[in-house]
């Protein structure tokens, strides 16, 4: 094996896992370039960069898809703008297989949807971070932190903000 293609693959395993939520890849989307820059637009730049190993699938993608194309907030940006956004994101993610994600959701047994008040697709969020051992879910959604942090306190992931990640990592 070439030592070149070994360092690459060693260095992309031991990166730092992220699982980002849909409300965060639409901040992300939406957040211009500025001097002053917000958490989203730093994670954006970050996860351009390639400077860890985020996550997303299909649910996610699709549900950021269709808002950012039904909300009538959000549509009033142009069009060629926000998906050229969209899909730089999309493409320094890894896209997990829906297949891998379905299988692993009919044996999970955590669903805090009447105790916490999330939706569906948020315990996706908890069935990917166990799938790919990520270390955070970064969500602006705060039943769903509190409700991922009380439930998987000695877990080695933790559900937080964008801004509080990037204070906890200290990437920039």
């Amino acid at each position: 094996m070439n030592i070149l293609l070994w360092l690459s693959e060693n260095t992309v395993n031991k990166m730092l896992k992220i699982i980002i939520d849909t409300n965060v890849i639409l901040q992300m989307v939406y957040s211009p370039r500025s001097i002053d820059k917000s958490a989203a637009r730093k994670l954006f730049d970050v996860v351009a960069g390639d400077r860890l190993k985020a996550y997303s699938c299909d649910i996610f993608y699709g549900e950021t898809s269709r808002i950012i194309h039904t909300d009538p907030k959000l549509s009033r940006a142009k069009a060629p703008y926000v998906d050229y956004r969209l899909n730089e994101i999309m493409n320094h993610t890894c896209n997990m297989p829906m297949d891998s994600v379905n299988k692993e959701r009919m044996n999970f047994s955590w669903d805090p949807r009447n105790k916490y008040s999330i939706n569906e697709n948020d315990v996706y969020l908890a069935v990917m971070a166990s799938l790919t051992k990520a270390k955070y879910v970064i969500t602006n959604d705060r039943p769903f932190i509190d409700a991922f942090n009380d439930t998987y306190s000695l877990s080695e992931t933790s559900a937080c903000s964008p801004k509080k990640f990037l204070s906890m990592e200290k990437i920039f």
